[in-house]
């Protein structure tokens, strides 16, 4: 009998929102997958059915996959604003959506 997969027949092991706030308002200008893998890790966050970390491609898909839920665009556009903002930067709504519609495609791309 093989191994069930994951996917989204069986739910994520990651929670989206967890790592979409550690990515924009815990690292600051160093921002990285790999930093949000070594915090899955650190938080014992692995797949259940292999064993393995996660890799670049479940981290971010997990973490868009969250952002571009209609329910998470005003929390996600003020936690990427703030932390814009802190950079000297800012995005209004209409530039938040345009680029949550850029990551749609990377966060449900099969």
């Amino acid at each position: 009998m093989s191994k069930p997969k994951l996917g989204r027949k069986y739910g994520s092991y990651l929670n989206g929102e967890k790592l979409f706030r550690k990515y924009w308002t815990d690292m600051g200008t160093a921002r990285s997958y790999d930093a949000l893998i070594r915090f899955c890790i650190s938080e014992g966050d692995v797949n259940p059915v292999t064993g393995k970390p996660p890799n670049r491609m479940s981290v971010s898909k997990s973490m868009w996959r969250w952002a571009v839920r209609k329910e998470n665009f005003d929390v996600g556009y003020e936690l990427v604003n703030t932390a814009m903002r802190d950079e000297g930067k800012f995005m209004s709504k209409d530039e938040w959506r345009e680029f949550l519609y850029d990551k749609i495609g990377m966060a449900y791309q099969y």
